[in-house]
């Protein structure tokens, strides 16, 4: 027998137009009943740029802890990467850009959570 209980879900981006030339930080999302998300970054039109994303967690919305296995390298003209994160404890997240080389181009960010 199939489950056809309705998933809820939202999609909201998170940085829009950020540049690589420097260091980015995401909007936080509330994550008030969300048992699954995922977060997208998507870069274009770079001069090869090398850095990290990494998600970071809070309780409170004012301090962001990193959350060390959501680490991921970023390189190339362009790509994406995509990190999913099941059962999150914390009641907020955002995503974190860390330059150490390269310039230009621009980034987009969505987040996709599920109840």
């Amino acid at each position: 027998m199939a489950n056809n209980t309705a998933i809820h879900e939202f999609n909201q981006t998170i940085i829009s137009g950020g540049n690589l030339g420097a260091d980015i930080t995401s909007t936080s999302q509330n994550l008030n009943s969300i048992h699954h998300f995922a977060v997208q970054f998507i870069w274009t039109g770079a001069s090869t740029p090398v850095g990290t994303v990494i998600l970071q967690g809070s309780n409170d919305n004012i301090t962001f802890t990193d959350i060390s296995d959501s680490l991921l390298a970023v390189s190339g003209n362009s790509g994406s990467c995509l990190i999913n994160y099941d059962l999150p404890s914390f009641g907020f997240v955002r995503l974190k850009y860390t330059r150490t080389s390269g310039s230009g181009g621009t980034v987009t960010c969505t987040i996709n959570g599920k109840y």
